[in-house]
Parts: C-alpha cells; structure tokens; sequence
C-alpha cells in the first residue's frame, strides 16, 4: 500500500474489515475501515527508518535484548516501550546477539489442531484459510 502505485482493487481489499460473520473466503464482509494506516513515520506499523526502537521493540523482546528479571516502562498514552537498563549493558547484549533477534530455543506445546492448521494455512493476504491442496 506505501510502496508505488496500489490499484485499486488493493485499496479496496485494504479497507476490508471485520465483519462479525463468520466466513472461510477472504474479503467477504461488507465492513469496510473508513481510512487506512499508511503513515510510515508515526502509524503503528512503521517503516525501518521509523522504527519505535532501534532494537525493535516487542519483536526482539523475550529471549533477545530483554533477560529474566528486567524491568520494562510501558507508557501507552505515548506509545513506548522502554527497557530499564543501562546502555553499557544495552551495548553488551546487542554484541553477544551479533545483530541475530530470533526467539531462544523453548519448549512449547502445539496441538494436534494447530499442527493441522499450519500444514494447509494459506497466507495472510489469501485469508490465512485452510487449503486442502496444500496437503498433498
């Protein structure tokens, strides 16, 4: 939607929004969202150059820059997140990480139901619906 120039069938598709009926094709409701977030300074999904924090915020979180036992302000009337602790110690973490923010290994149970749903899952911008095809 930010990059070039949408038609404007992905603008239509854009404003798509719930509709409070359920449905397994994409885009179906009638709901659509007066105007969009296409502002990638200081809407809430950012571009790089915008980002809210250099590490990137809640996506780097546990397992990365943030260790057990640290304290983190979260002011949502501003919108921030910060971690409380010093830059030196900021510094060490990014170093120790080499610029890799991926989750830690964790144990983690995932039903049978989930497993399922991700081996037919469809992407996000296909309605994140389950194609059988994808089976076989």
């Amino acid at each position: 939607m930010r990059g070039g120039s949408p038609s404007a069938e992905a603008v239509e598709l854009w404003h798509a929004a719930p509709g409070c009926k359920r449905s397994a094709t994409a885009f179906s409701q009638s709901e659509r969202w007066e105007s969009l977030d296409v502002d990638a300074e200081g809407g809430c999904i950012r571009s790089v150059e915008h980002a809210y924090s250099k590490d990137g915020g809640l996506a780097v979180l546990k397992g990365n820059i943030v260790e057990d036992g640290d304290r983190i302000r979260i002011d949502i009337p501003n919108r921030s997140i910060e971690l409380l602790v010093g830059e030196e110690e900021l510094a060490a973490r990014r170093e120790a990480l080499g610029g890799v923010y991926a989750p830690k290994q964790r144990e983690r149970k995932v039903s049978q139901a989930l497993r399922a749903y991700a081996a037919m899952a469809t992407s996000a911008d296909k309605g994140a619906v389950c194609d059988v095809s994808k089976l076989g």
